[in-house]
């Protein structure tokens, strides 16, 4: 790894993480490129503005990772949904099956030529899970 960047206020002037998950990403830059080795996923835009389209269209969603209740095996929730965002629209809402150990799994959207990396999982909670559309989503490529 060449450098890291954390998310604003991801980090206190005491070096104490903060609990907040608007704030839990990071952005690495990697000393050589590993696309052509592993692959790639394609950005997606995703945010509110997207939201209303996405359930017309019945959007797919699956979330992939490597929860801690099953650490050694790639679990995945096929046909999760997005449930709204939150009131200043930083974090998406959904009921794709997360809990400790899903943090920064992706959370990809089935749309008709591939599939798209759209958010970033963040907080698994009983009442509702939490994701963010994370760095770069913004200037990702347009959606069909």
């Amino acid at each position: 790894m060449q450098s890291y960047v954390l998310a604003p206020g991801a980090e206190s002037p005491e070096g104490k993480h903060e609990r907040n998950p608007s704030s839990d990403w990071a952005v690495l830059t990697l000393t050589e490129p590993i696309g052509h080795a592993v692959g790639t996923v394609a950005l997606a835009d995703f945010g509110p503005e997207h939201f209303l389209t996405d359930q017309r269209n019945k959007t797919i969603y699956i979330h992939a990772g490597y929860s801690q209740d099953k650490a050694h095996t790639l679990s995945m929730h096929v046909n999760c949904h997005i449930k709204g965002f939150t009131k200043e629209n930083t974090l998406a809402l959904h009921d794709c099956d997360a809990t400790r150990g899903d943090s920064g799994s992706p959370i990809l959207a089935k749309l008709p030529e591939d599939r798209y990396w759209t958010a970033v999982e963040l907080a698994a909670d009983l009442a509702a899970a939490v994701a963010s559309p994370g760095p770069g989503a913004a200037s990702s490529p347009a959606r069909p």
